[in-house]
């Protein structure tokens, strides 16, 4: 009886340091975390802390994925025809991966209080073919397709 009680102990105490475990590197991951606003957009579209936003509507924008020649790096575009505006990211990694980072050019016309031009973007989350991607430094986030 002694021995099943012990090992009763023991197995509660594994289960839960392997539960701690895997909540732990699931946040670590970025994935799905409840601290960061950001993931909790699903609507595609350029975010930006503070400041104006152009997100994707069905009624009036599009939205183009642009391969590049090279076969590396592809461009994700959102255009508004009435107002004309847009919102692109070029030179993003094709086959990016949960956790890289890489650089990508930014270029708008609906807001002069953002900054455009390369920055540093760090993937945050991919699920069914979209990406979360996040600049820290300007608080600025895109959802995008990936194909």
């Amino acid at each position: 009886m002694r021995t099943q009680l012990i090992k009763a102990a023991l197995f509660t105490i594994m289960a839960v340091m392997l539960s701690a475990a895997c909540t732990d590197d699931h946040r670590k991951s970025g994935s799905e975390n409840p601290d960061d606003p950001f993931l909790g957009n699903t609507t595609l579209g350029f975010y930006a802390e503070g400041t104006d936003s152009l997100v994707y509507e069905t009624d009036k924008s599009q939205y183009a994925i642009i391969r590049q020649a090279d076969g590396n790096t592809f461009s994700f575009r959102i255009l508004t025809l009435n107002p004309a505006q847009h919102v692109t990211f070029s030179g993003i990694p094709a086959g990016m991966k949960e956790g890289d980072t890489f650089e990508a050019r930014l270029s708008q016309n609906f807001s002069k209080a953002l900054v455009t031009g390369p920055m540093e973007f760090s993937v945050r989350k991919i699920s069914d073919n979209t990406a979360w991607l996040y600049n820290q430094d300007k608080k600025y986030g895109i959802i995008l397709k990936t194909e």
